[in-house]
C-alpha cells in the first residue's frame, strides 16, 4: 500500500519516464494510421465514484478513513457543494487526480465559475496522463476540454484556461496543430508563460524542433522550475550534443524527485555522456 506522497513521486516518475518516447504527435502519422486509431471521443462514462473504488485498492486504508467518511455524507446528501469540494479536495492530496477531476467537474456543475472549470480542468489534465486504458483517458480528455470551454466561456480572457485547452487539445486529440496555435496565442500576450512554454517545448521536441524546445524549457525555469522541466531540458541538451549543459539539468531533475528507480534511470543517461 503507498503512501499519498510516495503516489505522488511515482505517478511524476512514471509519467517523465513514458511521456517523451510513448507519446504518439497525433495529427503527424500516417493517415491510414490516423483513421485506424481510437477517436478521442467516447460515449462511456467513468464516474468519479466508480474510478475511486479502483484506486483505493492500492492506497493505505489509513488514508481512506476521512475519504470514505465524506462518500458517506455525500450519499445522504447528493450533491451537496460543500461535501463535493472537500472530497475533491481528500483525493487531490492524495494525487489521485483522475477522480480528484471528475469531483471538481460535478462541483463546477452545481456552482459554475471559471474558477471551479479551470480547477477541474486542470486536475483531469493531469488525471488522463496516468492512464493506461485508452477508453478511460479518451473519457477524461473529454471531460477536460469541456472543463476549459466552460471557463472560457466565463471568462475569454483566461489565459490559463487558453493554456489548458491548447495543451489537452496538443495532447489528446487528432488536431494538435489547433492545440500549438491556442498556446502561441498565450506566450504572444504572456511570453513567459510557464504552463504554454513547456507544452510548446515538449511539442518541439516530439517534432525533432531541439533548439526550440531547449529555449522553451530555459523560459519555463526562469519562473517556474521543477523535475518535469528539468528533464525536459537535459533531454533537449542530450539531443543538441551539449553533453556538460545535459548532465546539469538532469542532476537538478533528480533534487525534485527523489526516487530511486528515477535516479537510477538519470544516473545511466548521465554516466552514458561522460
Amino acid at each position: 500500500m503507498f503512501s499519498g506522497k510516495q503516489i505522488g513521486v511515482i505517478l511524476s516518475v512514471g509519467i517523465l519516464i513514458t511521456a517523451l518516447y510513448l507519446l504518439p504527435v497525433k495529427g503527424l502519422v500516417n493517415p491510414e494510421e490516423e483513421n485506424s486509431s481510437e477517436p478521442a471521443g467516447t460515449e462511456a462514462a467513468f464516474g468519479p465514484a466508480e474510478l475511486a473504488e479502483a484506486e483505493k485498492q492500492n492506497i493505505n486504508p489509513s488514508l481512506l478513513v476521512e475519504i470514505e467518511e465524506i462518500e458517506k455524507e455525500l450519499a445522504e446528501k447528493p450533491g451537496d457543494t460543500a461535501l463535493l469540494k472537500k472530497l475533491a479536495g481528500e483525493w487531490e492530496e492524495l494525487n489521485i487526480s483522475n477522480v480528484s477531476g471528475l469531483y471538481y467537474m460535478e462541483l463546477a456543475e452545481k456552482q459554475p465559475t471559471a474558477g471551479n472549470w479551470l480547477k477541474a480542468g486542470d486536475q483531469l489534465r493531469e488525471g488522463y496522463k496516468t492512464m493506461s486504458d485508452t477508453i478511460q483517458r479518451s473519457f477524461l480528455v473529454d471531460k477536460a476540454l469541456s472543463a476549459y470551454q466552460h471557463a472560457l466561456q466565463l471568462d475569454p480572457e483566461n489565459l490559463d484556461a487558453q493554456t489548458g485547452l491548447g495543451a489537452v487539445t496538443v495532447e489528446g486529440t487528432p488536431a494538435p496543430m489547433k492545440g500549438i496555435q491556442l498556446l502561441l496565442g498565450v506566450v504572444e500576450k504572456d511570453p513567459g508563460n510557464p504552463g504554454a512554454n513547456l507544452t510548446l517545448g515538449k511539442f518541439s521536441m516530439q517534432t525533432g524542433q531541439y533548439e526550440k524546445a531547449r529555449d522553451r524549457f530555459l523560459t519555463v525555469v526562469e519562473s517556474q522550475p521543477g523535475g518535469e522541466v528539468y528533464f525536459y531540458l537535459g533531454e533537449a541538451y542530450r539531443q543538441l550534443g551539449e553533453k556538460e549543459n545535459a548532465i546539469a539539468a538532469y542532476e537538478t531533475t533528480k533534487k525534485y524527485i527523489v526516487d530511486p528507480q528515477f535516479t537510477s534511470m538519470i544516473d545511466n543517461i548521465i554516466e552514458e555522456l561522460k
